[in-house]
């Protein structure tokens, strides 16, 4: 008798195989070719909810196999009596399997055939993989929510980049519009740094009304220009643009590079250019008006003297005093009018 063969020995085999299985994280089931259970482990044992002795010669399809997928499994287990190849012999594969309680779950299967002199049998190592497939759904929706974040960051991306290029298009339309209107408009403009009141743009019109060309005017103070006629009306003019931020209507008398005095009326703002603060000024040159108005308020004050009833004399120096006020003068004639306003002495 060959040494396997003797009973000792495979008492011994046996138990060492028993002892195998017993201790196997996976589970093994072996099936005879009709698809009973002839072993089941104890991994199985806890995997599945039955005992082993519940599950011994019974059918496995309605143990474990899910109800759809039955009876696939009984023409698959046909097909391999009627003489046909397994076709999940020696694969492994992802498949469903069915507890006690119905509870269905995923298992990867593989299966071996074990030769024997009779009819087939099948060794089958399941192995539940319910937290494998749990962390790759969770990956899978961590995969997507990724995507997701990095399509919605990229549309947001792309949003505010066209919302950047429209910006600068209204901003660049806008600076033109800007430059257009200084230039042509027919108030005296400037804007000047506010730290030191240096000049860095004129327009036309502050050129021609100061008398200096825009090359003479640039890195200059309007101060150093000599343009205020009163020292106070620019140390008030400072003093609000500090405080207020902008000013409006603050009348101002300015003296030409000729020598030439004009009442401006003056308006100005704050505003950054190149993250620099500048003072834009417009000036409206208002001597015309104000020669006006005085010469109005003037012909006032003689009707309103005349009226008095005073001497000759009394009149004609209240006169002179009024006159004297819009122009300087040092005599005055008076030409004496008949009733059809002929000259009757002088």
């Amino acid at each position: 008798m060959p040494p396997d063969s003797h009973p000792d020995a495979q008492a011994r085999l046996q138990a060492h195989l028993t002892g195998i299985l017993d201790v196997a994280l996976d589970c093994i089931v072996t099936i005879d070719h009709a698809g009973r259970f002839i072993d089941f482990n104890p991994a199985a044992e806890r995997t599945f909810g039955y005992k082993r002795a519940e599950v011994l010669g019974r059918e496995m399809s309605d143990l474990i196999v899910p109800a759809p997928h039955r009876e696939h499994h009984r023409a698959g287990m046909a097909r391999v009596l009627a003489g046909g190849a397994p076709k999940m012999l020696g694969r492994r594969i992802e498949i469903e399997a069915m507890r006690a309680d119905g509870t269905v779950f995923p298992i990867e299967l593989a299966i071996t055939r074990i030769a024997t002199d009779g009819p087939p049998l099948f060794t089958a190592h399941l192995r539940d993989i319910s937290d494998r497939k749990r962390t790759e759904a969770e990956l899978l929706k961590l995969q997507h929510e990724l995507e997701q974040r990095v399509a919605d960051r990229t549309t947001e991306l792309e949003r505010a980049r066209l919302e950047l290029e429209e910006s600068a298009a209204r901003r660049r339309e806008s600076q033109t519009y800007f430059e257009k209107s200084f230039h042509a408009s027919p108030a005296l403009m400037s804007i000047a740094r506010a730290a030191d009141g240096k000049l860095i743009e004129i327009n036309p019109a502050f050129a021609q009304g100061s008398g200096y060309t825009r090359e003479e005017a640039l890195g200059r103070s309007t101060l150093e220009l000599g343009l205020w006629l009163h020292a106070g009306q620019r140390d008030e003019f400072i003093r609000r643009i500090r405080t207020d931020r902008t000013i409006r209507d603050h009348e101002a008398e300015f003296r030409s590079k000729q020598g030439r005095v004009r009442t401006l009326l003056l308006n100005a703002d704050l505003i950054e250019l190149g993250g620099e603060p500048c003072m834009l000024t417009v000036g409206i040159d208002i001597s015309e008006r104000r020669r006006r108005d005085q010469v109005q308020n003037a012909t006032y004050e003689i009707s309103q003297a005349a009226l008095a009833g005073d001497d000759l004399a009394g009149l004609l120096a209240k006169v002179h005093g009024i006159i004297g006020r819009l122009m300087p003068a040092t005599n005055i004639y008076v030409a004496l009018l008949n009733a059809d306003r002929s000259i009757i002495s002088f």
